[in-house]
This record gives C-alpha cells, sequence and structure tokens, in this order.
C-alpha cells in the first residue's frame, strides 16, 4: 500500500517536533479500548501559512511488524489563548495537565486527515473534530497540553466517518478516540526553508522499513 501525504502548499516550516507516547508503556492513540503506540519516526510540523501535518504509523506495540494505522492528521486555523478564548466558551479542549494553558497554541483537525489500516486493519477512516456543547473540541499543545503530565505535549478528540462522510465505527460522536502525545523538538537548519516535500520522503522511507521487517 503506498503512502502519502496531503499538504496544502509548499509552505516553509517554522516549527517541527518528534512525536511519541505522553509517556512510556502509554498510548499515542487510544480508540474505544485498543492502544495503539508511534514507531519512530513521527512528525509532528507547523508551517508558516497556517497549516500543519501530524504523520506517522501507530501500531498495537509500536513496531511496523503489528497491526495499526498510517496517520495523516491536517491542521489549520492555528490560534494562541486570546484568539481561543474569544470563539469558545471552552478553550481548552482537554485537561490542561499540569501546564498553562495561556500559554499553548490551538489549532483545528481539518477533514481531510485520515487513519489507513494495514497488517489485518483494511479500514480507511476520515477523522473529524468531536462535538461538543460550545462547538468543537480543538486540538492544543504546549507545556502540559497532552491532558496527562507536564511535559511538552499534544491531544485532541475525534471521531471517525467513512469516506461518504458518514459517522462510522470505531469511534461514533460520542466515543472516547483521541490523542496524547510527547512532544520533543527537532532543531531546524539555521536559515533554510524546509519545504513539505522532506515529509513524503521521510514517509516512503517508513513505510519500506516496514516492508522489510
Amino acid at each position: 500500500m503506498p503512502f502519502s501525504i496531503s499538504v496544502a502548499s509548499a509552505a516553509a516550516i517554522v516549527e517541527q517536533y518528534d512525536v511519541m507516547s505522553y509517556n512510556s508503556g502509554q498510548h499515542s492513540l487510544y480508540m474505544n479500548g485498543n492502544r495503539y503506540h508511534f514507531a519512530s519516526g513521527a512528525l509532528f510540523t507547523r508551517y508558516d501559512d497556517g497549516t500543519g501535518t501530524l504523520v506517522g504509523t501507530a501500531t498495537t506495540d509500536g513496531t511496523l511488524a503489528t497491526a495499526g494505522f498510517d496517520v495523516n492528521l491536517n491542521f489549520g486555523n492555528f490560534r494562541n489563548w486570546a484568539q481561543q478564548v474569544a470563539i469558545t466558551s471552552a478553550p481548552h479542549a482537554k485537561g490542561t495537565g499540569n501546564g498553562d494553558e495561556t500559554q499553548w497554541s490551538f489549532m483545528d483537525l481539518l477533514p481531510t486527515s485520515t487513519l489507513t489500516g494495514f497488517n489485518g486493519i483494511s479500514a480507511v477512516y476520515n477523522l473529524l473534530m468531536k462535538p461538543q456543547p460550545y462547538g468543537k473540541y480543538t486540538y492544543q499543545y504546549g507545556i502540559g497540553a497532552n491532558d496527562k503530565n507536564g511535559d511538552l505535549g499534544l491531544s485532541g478528540w475525534f471521531y471517525t466517518a467513512n469516506q461518504n462522510g458518514d459517522p462510522g465505527s470505531p469511534c461514533g460522536s460520542n466515543s472516547t478516540c483521541d490523542f496524547n502525545l510527547k512532544l520533543t523538538p527537532v532543531p531546524l537548519p539555521a536559515g533554510l526553508a524546509l519545504l513539505p516535500v522532506g515529509l513524503a520522503v521521510l514517509a516512503g522511507m517508513r513505510m519500506r522499513r516496514r516492508s522489510e521487517a
């Protein structure tokens, strides 16, 4: 199965992070009792055009030999705390952990986001932001934003839909499905405008490693 990512434009990278489970032995992706762990090489990237991506492979044990999903999340509408509280009366999507939510960044999960199963999981799911009484639960990242501890992290709820846009298994709008992640900054070369094509190269390398496993 070819691995692909969708990026709106060739914008420059302004922030990039390695992605892993929020704590050793804990999940990266939780889907109604099923726990998945990102294999090495997962990246969260923010671009200077207000978009972002999270690309990686999440499996039952964090290796490429077991069942799991190719994760392709697309984000938009990045905003700070002041901008967030101006549009919702429930400004942080999940718990505050041990962090200061006023220092976090917030963003919307775009409907082009997907989970593509492999090694016994044949489904392809579109991911949508989970509804809540005051709008939709947005995604968040910062110190303590993984909803679990005081580390630099990212979290957000979602529900799944099939390719026709209808709510579908395994994560309906009332289900508990989310990401709880630890982020480690990736140093960017000074003065170098990194382009999204680099992510496609990394994704291809990850798929080759999995096929050889």
